[in-house]
């Protein structure tokens, strides 16, 4: 049986599956490790983006805050997207994989700093996820752009253009379509949108370097 990977690449295509074993390892082993995290643990705390904490200088808070969450709904939503969007998103190209994930998992909580000097405590994996998601989208796209598969090629584009339609429009509006604030946390558009965009990027700079070497 085929893998998700060989359904999508071609000798024509640029899609370079990832090699070894047919699993994700490392999109599993994130997923674990945000798992192991739990909320209420002083871990959780040592984690987060703490604005103070980080004006002192503990900056690993900027990377580290993704993997805590401020309930377990929260956690499991969000892993559960995690798995699916990064198993895909590697599998379809290793390169474009972790320039998603070390991009995003910097923009996202550097962007909530400069624009929302008001949120003093982030935690959540969702900037990720939309990041890898988006970052997927535009591999498939432009592999099957490439590969003059229009009708593949057309359903990406629109699946990549109602989703940034969606959180351009969360952004603009300050409300989420489907997640309501609650009594743990405020959902921030913002950090969806600086994920989004940093996952099209990568994607679009993970194809250039693969056409390049």
């Amino acid at each position: 049986m085929r893998t998700t990977a060989a359904l999508i690449g071609s000798s024509q295509g640029w899609i370079v599956p990832a090699s070894g074993s047919p699993l994700p390892i490392w999109s599993l082993t994130l997923a674990l490790l945000a798992c192991l995290i739990v909320p209420a643990s002083p871990l959780s705390q040592l984690l987060q983006f703490e604005r103070s904490a980080l004006a002192a200088g503990e900056l690993w808070r900027l990377i580290t805050c993704h993997w805590t969450h401020f309930n377990n709904e929260q956690l499991f939503w969000d892993v559960l997207a995690f798995v699916g969007f990064a198993a895909v998103c590697e599998r379809q190209s290793r390169s474009a994989f972790f320039l998603c994930l070390l991009s995003a998992a910097l923009v996202v909580p550097l962007a909530v700093w400069l624009t929302h000097p008001e949120i003093l405590i982030y935690r959540g994996i969702s900037g990720l996820d939309v990041a890898l998601f988006l970052c997927a989208a535009c591999t498939y796209f432009l592999d099957n752009f490439g590969r003059q598969k229009w009708l593949a090629a057309a359903l990406a584009g629109m699946a990549i253009t109602i989703f940034l339609g969606k959180t351009c429009f969360e952004f603009a509006s300050q409300s989420t379509l489907f997640v309501q604030q609650n009594a743990d946390f405020i959902p921030i558009p913002l950090a969806h949108l600086a994920g989004g965009l940093s996952g099209c990027l990568s994607a679009f700079a993970a194809f250039k370097i693969t056409r390049a070497a």
